[in-house]
């Protein structure tokens, strides 16, 4: 509840005049998204009343300048969640406030408080947001809420990826019947869900759904397979060579905890031993292990792709499914997002530059150079946001359906 002041201040000429100032709108009418209400100044007003009662121990009877500024300046910065757009919003309310207080005797003096808060309203500003200031709770709240809105923007990007990817195939690379009719016969996510019942044991009629990330693409790129739980790390490293189409020109490795898979006889015969294990790490064959004796649902682990560049990959179990008859083999990929970078670019940061310049001009003669030496005879074709769902298939039925 509100202090008797600020109820009745919430209801006086005197704010909603400071609050029309503040919002462009009188009060009653519907406002705009992200304006501030008359009930979020009250309760700003509630807070900073708090913060001085609680944290300096002195009620409104008792402010002078030299508490209101330490007010304002070391605890509004460090408990209220607010941007800086509203602390100077927030200054006019509460310079008229203190009129009001003044105007009730509750206060005197009070050109004294508004000078001090308008000289040191800087120096709160700059403390709203260095971190440092921050107390515990303000900053849990605030990652809080940045971790969900990741979450929500990282939804709308996808939603937003399958709209302009739907549009990009549409105008790009046309539909056949067959690829019209696809759906209808193959639901690209099973959903029969089955709990996992744990390494080691006998899983052959078992499914992995995997998703794969590029690691540090913005935006992300990424596939989504699914693979026999009983397939060796061998055949999943020609899978992910498939679906970003890859060309197995470099090493690689799996780190998988403190185990690695890799092709340690390449290593060897190329004298190039690779940097991205240590000695408590312990070296499997992939070709004899199988993603049932290492992974489980939920795990994540990681997949390395040309030392050089380093192409790093995320990879997570995200479902363990039984074998759906609808799915013509296995393994398959149901969805994928962005087409992969080009082999031997450089890395993902210098791939993500080059899209950023085919996205602003295409025609630009240093980026047809780039693709001319990238794709070669598809560079009419070349479109960064096109992932060819059918054509990966096609590739992963060729070279694993037994």
């Amino acid at each position: 509840m509100y202090h008797k002041w600020i109820k009745e201040y919430g209801k006086t000429d005197g704010f909603l005049k400071a609050y029309k100032g503040v919002t462009g709108a009188p009060f009653g009418l519907e406002n705009e998204e992200g304006v501030l209400t008359q009930e979020d100044f009250l309760q700003i007003l509630e807070d900073f009343r708090m913060v001085i009662l609680k944290e300096l121990k002195v009620d409104i009877d008792n402010w002078n300048a030299g508490v209101f500024v330490m007010g304002l300046v070391d605890f509004i910065p460090k408990y209220i969640e607010i941007d800086n757009t509203v602390i100077l919003e927030f200054q006019i309310i509460l310079s008229n406030f203190l009129l009001y207080l003044e105007e009730k005797d509750y206060l005197e003096n009070t050109n004294e408080l508004i000078i001090a808060m308008v000289e040191f309203m800087p120096v709160c500003l700059n403390r709203n947001l260095d971190t440092k200031y921050w107390s515990s709770l303000k900053r849990k709240n605030i990652e809080s809420y940045m971790e969900y809105m990741d979450d929500q923007m990282e939804m709308l990007s996808d939603l937003l990826d399958d709209l302009e990817e739907a549009e990009i195939s549409n105008n790009f690379f046309p539909l056949t019947n067959k690829q019209q009719n696809q759906d209808k016969i193959i639901p690209m996510k099973p959903s029969q869900i089955i709990p996992f019942e744990g390494a080691n044991k006998k899983t052959s009629n078992k499914i992995y759904q995997l998703r794969i990330d590029i690691v540090g693409a913005k935006p992300p790129i990424w596939r989504r397979i699914l693979v026999p739980a009983e397939m060796t790390f061998e055949d999943l490293h020609e899978i992910i060579q498939t679906v970003f189409g890859w060309n197995t020109a470099h090493l690689y490795q799996f780190n998988v905890g403190s185990v690695i898979l890799s092709d340690f006889e390449a290593e060897e015969l190329l004298g190039e031993p690779t940097q991205f294990y240590f000695e408590p790490q312990v070296k499997k064959d992939m070709a004899k292990t199988k993603l049932s004796q290492l992974v489980n649902l939920g795990d994540k682990f990681e997949y390395i792709y040309d030392f050089g560049d380093s192409w790093e990959h995320k990879i997570v179990v995200e479902e363990c499914l039984d074998k759906d008859p609808s799915i013509p083999f296995y393994p398959y990929c149901t969805k994928g997002k962005r087409t992969a970078p080009f082999e031997d670019f450089g890395g993902i940061e210098r791939f993500d530059d080059f899209v950023a310049s085919f996205k602003k001009n295409a025609n630009k003669k240093s980026v047809q150079d780039v693709l001319e030496w990238a794709v070669g005879e598809d560079i009419e074709r070349y479109h960064p946001d096109h992932v060819d769902i059918e054509e990966i298939n096609e590739i992963l039925g060729m070279s694993f359906l037994e």
